[in-house]
């Protein structure tokens, strides 16, 4: 369960950085919502 959520939880920073990384650069793009993928 310990290792399950822990990579769970790396997943999911690792989507929200990605995603982060490529609205960042986009203006006429919403701004970065870790909840909308």
């Amino acid at each position: 369960d310990v290792v399950s959520g822990c990579v769970n939880v790396m997943h999911m920073d690792v989507r929200g950085l990605w995603f982060s990384t490529i609205k960042l650069p986009s203006p006429s793009s919403s701004p970065p919502t870790l909840a909308n993928p």
